[in-house]
């Protein structure tokens, strides 16, 4: 111990007298070790925390998967049956989903309400800090209103008043009595923030009724021991049961799924997270690589002082000790440093985060990332500091000049290619994710998005359990929509695009005038998407019509059935014919709908499945002025959108419409923005990774330099003699610095090639993440090879044309 302070002072003091190279190498070191540091950080919930469950391996998503909904679920009666049939877990819980509520007592104010089943906090082993769960009694349909607080809203709205369980609030407009409230690190197992949940109270009698019930999504906790793999095996006969039970064109396109709460969150985020490691990674070793470099250089330097102190009786694991020891003293100064530079990046990054990334809102330097910063200081240490020490100090060293030998030399030479590889890989990494942002961000939309002014509000099923009630309401906005000065155009929908449409069918259930229907080997045809909306949606959104009309007042009258399709499902109902003027009959049992609406106008494709997406089929309809409307057979009939076109900002319209709403519903909360600002956020997630991939490249393009402009300094410094002695013969500049920066470009042009071919492997996995360009693009893969090839050349230049002014006499005196 007493031997290992004495190295550990001495190597300190080493540093002390180099102050540029210990500088440089601890800049180098804290920035690879903080961005890996900060990424872990951001991914650790991802990728290598377990889910805040006790025994949350056990926990899992079940359900049926179908093209026409999205995620595994099960319909409440299925849900039932096979509640009551199943053996594989040992507990079994559903939940209809989460919907805006509105708190409404003082401050109105919208929340977001989960509705499961009383069994839930039982089947993940969740217990309220306060009051208690609800029980089955309560979750009924009859039953009196109650709800459980998230501990955020308890002590937001409450002030953490204990007394809270038991009062009475105004939930949606009903009296809800408080049970209790809900542990700090509840999570939901859709990481759907949840403020409130409410029993969702399935009727049961829809299982004799032979009724379909609502979707709902399942979760269970496997018994000890099973695998899911088993679990899968033990529901199969219920789920052959399911599959019988539907329609025979669907049965093709069912599948069991059983999936751990684990994927459930993050199947979407791993592949994106996994490459944001990696380019965090690919810097930390470029870092290494150039931390290697330096101390190699500075190993030269050191050669004699090493073998005045063999010759004086070091051993040679004494001096083993030493020079580790001094690389372990700069990795661990590095990793402090970089512990500063990732709790920095960390919070810029969660303030920079888009929703919808899981738990990257939760990142923080805590001591589990703090040790890991310490394991990779050690291993970097490890990495550079290995190779120097474990060479044999000469005492020929004594009477010779500083030379670089060959095993030194090849040693840099592969720090280069390995260096140079990586920064290509990580370049064409974050050129192809810039490629593709601009591709989303330039996509044709098939709508104007300028000028038009966005406003999303929902009539709680609670608040507005009357259909009636939710029809005089919007009659009214509409009218008073129109009345706000500077508005010229105004419309409603249930959804816009490009964001997926609110109602989807399967092509099946349309049928076509004059046309077969689908055979059974066809299946369900696809799934189309439907938007009820009123007769100036069109106008404002800038829809271009190819044929006939779009709708006009009269075709909201009761007898009145018009449809309005856009190309691709007119070309689809009916092919080689125009769709103008036909009738399409649409059939939905499972929502005793059958009715025949006849085809007025066929508009441009719009952007219908979310940026990125294609145009996919899609057909309106119009909302009438009455209370059978198609519309309100469905669920979703409570989320309103509003558009207009108008001449005003959207600060002023969205006072202007909340003064409006104000006489109708002054509880009633409404999100304003503007179309082109609704588009914009869904480039968010895309946007984050390409601007997070971008960084890490350029940090490991200029480290590269830097490490390539140490390597030809170093051979400048080494060779100054035999430059002198070239200029002395009569070598032009020129030639001299073409001397020098040839014996390294070699090496750059391998690792170059190097990093194409590991960019050409990598390809594959990063095609998910990109839209309308190739991982394997030739252009972006050669731009980002000329661009390292330019900067790490440069790297070389400048040190050589240094070299080439010097004065041969200096040089000839040099040793």
């Amino acid at each position: 111990m007493k031997g290992l302070a004495q190295d550990v002072r001495y190597a300190v003091r080493q540093l002390r007298k180099r102050p540029g190279f210990a500088s440089v190498a601890v800049i180098t070191l804290g920035l690879g070790i903080g961005a890996t540091t900060a990424m872990f950080s951001l991914v650790d919930r991802i990728l290598f925390r377990s889910v805040p469950y006790p025994a949350g391996d056990q926990l899992v998503s079940v359900g049926v998967t179908a093209p026409i909904i999205d995620g595994e679920f099960l319909f409440a009666r299925s849900y039932m049956t096979w509640r009551e049939r199943q053996t594989a877990f040992a507990g079994f819980t559903s939940s209809t989903g989460v919907s805006d509520c509105d708190l409404s007592d003082e401050n109105p104010v919208r929340v977001s309400c989960g509705a499961v089943e009383s069994t839930f906090l039982t089947t993940f082993k969740i217990q309220p800090v306060l009051g208690r769960n609800f029980t089955r009694d309560e979750d009924r349909p009859l039953a009196a209103k109650v709800a459980l607080l998230s501990y955020g809203l308890w002590q937001s709205r409450f002030g953490g008043d204990r007394g809270v369980v038991g009062r009475s609030i105004s939930l949606d407009g009903q009296p809800t009595r408080i049970v209790g409230v809900l542990p700090g690190d509840f999570e939901f197992p859709t990481l759907a923030h949840v403020s409130v949940l409410v029993p969702e109270a399935l009727d049961e009698s829809i299982v004799p009724r032979n009724l379909m019930g609502p979707v709902v999504r399942v979760f269970g906790r496997m018994r000890s021991g099973k695998s899911i793999t088993q679990t899968k095996a033990e529901l199969e006969t219920l789920f052959q049961d399911f599959v019988q039970s539907a329609p025979p064109p669907f049965r093709k396109v069912l599948r069991l799924q059983v999936r751990t709460i684990r994927d459930l969150q993050v199947h979407e985020a791993r592949r994106t997270a996994w490459l944001l490691l990696a380019s965090a990674g690919a810097v930390f070793l470029i870092a290494c690589a150039n931390v290697a470099n330096l101390v190699l250089s500075q190993g030269v330097g050191r050669k004699k002082e090493f073998a005045v102190r063999a010759v004086v009786g070091a051993g040679r694991g004494r001096l083993f000790r030493q020079r580790l020891t001094e690389s372990m003293v700069l990795a661990l100064a590095g990793g402090l440093a970089g512990c500063g530079l990732a709790v920095v990046i960390v919070r810029l990054f969660v303030v920079l985060s888009p929703a919808g990334i899981p738990h990257v809102s939760e990142a923080s330097v805590d001591g589990r990332v703090l040790l890991l910063a310490v394991i990779v200081s050690m291993i970097s240490g490890v990495v550079f500091g290995t190779a120097p020490a474990l060479e044999k100090p000469s005492t020929e060293m004594l009477v010779m000049a500083n030379t670089l030998g060959a095993r030194r030399s090849a040693l840099r030479q592969l720090l280069i290619v390995t260096q140079v590889g990586m920064a290509v890989v990580l370049l064409s990494g974050a050129l192809l994710l810039v490629q593709s942002l601009r591709n989303l961000q330039t996509q044709p939309l098939g709508m104007n998005t300028q000028n038009v002014l966005v406003a999303k509000l929902s009539l709680g099923q609670r608040k507005y359990p009357d259909v009636a009630k939710r029809l005089a309401f919007l009659e009214v906005l509409e009218r008073k929509m129109k009345q706000i000065p500077g508005v010229s155009a105004a419309a409603l929908s249930d959804s816009l695009p490009p964001a997926e449409p609110a109602h989807t069918m399967p092509l099946i259930a349309l049928e076509a005038e004059g046309q077969a229907p689908l055979s059974a080997s066809e299946g369900i045809g696809g799934v189309i998407g439907w938007r009820a909306v009123t007769p100036e949606y069109f106008s404002v959104l800038g829809i271009q019509l190819l044929r006939g009309r779009t709708f006009a007042e009269q075709d909201r009258s009761p007898n009145s059935n018009a449809m309005v399709v856009n190309e691709i499902l007119g070309k689809r109902l009916f092919p080689g014919q125009d769709p103008v003027g036909k009738i399409v009959r649409l059939r939905a049992d499972d929502q005793h709908i059958d009715f025949a609406f006849t085809v007025i106008g066929i508009t441009a494709d719009t952007q219908n499945q979310g940026l990125g997406g294609r145009a996919g089929p899609e057909y309106y309809v119009v909302r009438k002025h009455r209370d059978d409307d198609i519309v309100f057979r469905y669920p979703e009939s409570q989320h309103v959108s509003v558009v207009a076109r108008a001449a005003i900002d959207s600060q002023t319209w969205g006072t202007e419409l909340r003064n409006a709403m104000a006489t109708l519903d002054p509880t009633l909360p409404v999100e304003v923005s503007t179309l082109g600002q609704s588009v914009a956020r869904l480039a968010d997630r895309p946007r984050y990774l390409a601007a997070s991939l971008l960084q890490f490249a350029i940090a490991g393009l200029l480290l590269t330099a830097v490490g390539i402009y140490g390597v030809v300094s170093l051979l400048v410094t080494q060779r100054t003699q035999e430059i002198g002695i070239r200029v002395a013969l009569g070598a032009t500049p020129g030639s001299v610095t073409r001397l020098m920066v040839l014996r390294t470009s070699m090496w750059i042009g391998v690792g170059a090639l190097g990093g194409v071919l590991g960019a050409l492997l990598a390809a594959h996995w990063m095609g998910s993440l990109l839209f309308g360009i190739a991982p394997t693009d030739p252009k972006t893969l050669t731009a980002a090879t000329f661009l390292l090839l330019s900067v790490a050349l440069l790297g070389a230049w400048i040190p050589a044309r240094r070299a080439a002014k010097v004065d041969p006499v200096v040089a000839l005196r040099y040793e």
